[in-house]
């Protein structure tokens, strides 16, 4: 069990086998945090499911209210993949989960779920490349697209083979 002033947690942080985590990587927890196998973090990277206040709903945090004492919320848990790879510096913030197979470019700002498979980049971080099995290729996601663009690796062979 966790406490943060007169709040109390209990944090779960689940790290899966051969991850790879470079130094200056802060991760921060209240609730949960799942990293999966083989998954490599790179240097100066946040990972944390929660905030310094709270800025919606009813009770919200004052700005007159210290960082320091303002209640630790707002957040949701963090899953991360299996053979994710994670650029330098990027942030990462729940709730969110982040694909198998993705990868987050450095200096990222991750605050929406990324599909499997999928290149992220920008702040915030945005979709913009996805691996197509019919080409073996990276291949860019049209930023006007509709949303239903990013397929699952089965959607994509049917596609492929229709």
């Amino acid at each position: 069990m966790g406490t943060y002033n007169d709040q109390r947690f209990r944090p779960l942080i689940e790290i899966g086998d051969q991850v790879s985590i470079s130094e200056r990587v802060h991760i921060t927890c209240i609730e949960r945090i799942r990293i999966g196998n083989r998954v490599v973090i790179g240097s100066g990277t946040y990972i944390g499911d929660h905030h310094h206040g709270v800025y919606r709903g009813p009770e919200q945090s004052r700005p007159d209210t210290p960082p320091a004492f303002r209640p630790l919320g707002g957040g949701g848990p963090v899953i991360i993949g299996d053979d994710v790879w994670i650029g330098d510096n990027a942030v990462i913030i729940g709730p969110v989960s982040i694909g198998r197979g993705s990868i987050i470019g450095a200096n990222s700002v991750v605050r929406r779920d990324v599909p499997d498979q999928t290149i992220a980049a920008g702040v915030p971080a945005r979709p913009i490349k996805q691996f197509k099995y019919a080409t073996s290729q990276w291949e860019r996601i049209c930023a006007d697209g509709p949303k239903d663009t990013l397929l699952t690796p089965d959607e994509e062979l049917r596609d492929s083979r229709a």
